[in-house]
């Protein structure tokens, strides 16, 4: 099975904020918010390439067991036009969508992840941007905050966005006690 079989793609970390789904993706349609069970969201660097920034990485090993990853299950392959990065490859996963399918989706992991470390700045403010803007849970969006505060600082956090959105600024360089906070986040936990 490819990724362009299966034509749904699940957004759990930057892709999450629409204005980035939009801007990489322009072609893509969010169909539903949705849940991957017995996943968690990890900020690790890469063990075998490109590792001198952390990552997003989607676990379904050690402590994920009993976790819940949230996302958007969005319409689209994979977009020609975008790097590939040599640390990633694509996964494929079950998500529980919130209109009550089920979806066969791919996403993108890191092949061989790291020890943990955080995202540059740009990347964690996309991912709070994404949790306000699809009102997720407040507990989830603490639980990856918490994540991305346990993990080793970015060597170059403060580095430039790749993407350039309309309006918005770029973000400086973030510490563990100057990382965005989660104010805005709100929402109801859905039953699993």
């Amino acid at each position: 099975m490819t990724t362009d079989e299966i034509g749904h793609y699940f957004a759990y970390c930057t892709w999450l904020d629409p204005r980035l789904l939009k801007a990489r993706a322009p072609q893509a349609r969010v169909v539903t918010l949705g849940r991957a069970r017995n996943r968690r969201v990890e900020f690790r660097r890469s063990a075998d390439s490109e590792g001198d920034k952390g990552w997003c990485h989607l676990s379904d090993t050690g402590d994920a067991w009993g976790r819940v990853a949230y996302g958007a299950v969005v319409e689209m392959s994979p977009p020609r036009n975008a790097r590939v990065f040599a640390a990633n490859e694509a996964r494929f996963l079950s998500v529980y969508g919130d209109d009550g399918a089920v979806y066969d989706c791919w996403t993108y992991c890191l092949k061989d992840p790291g020890e943990p470390m955080r995202v540059p700045g740009y990347e964690w403010d996309h991912i709070m941007a994404g949790i306000r803007a699809w009102d997720l849970p407040h507990s989830y969006a603490e639980e990856l905050r918490a994540t991305y505060e346990g993990a080793a600082a970015c060597p170059d956090a403060g580095r430039a966005n790749p993407v350039a959105l309309p309006g918005t600024p770029t973000p400086g360089p973030l510490g563990v006690s100057g990382a965005p906070g989660v104010s805005g986040v709100s929402g109801e936990e859905p039953a699993t």
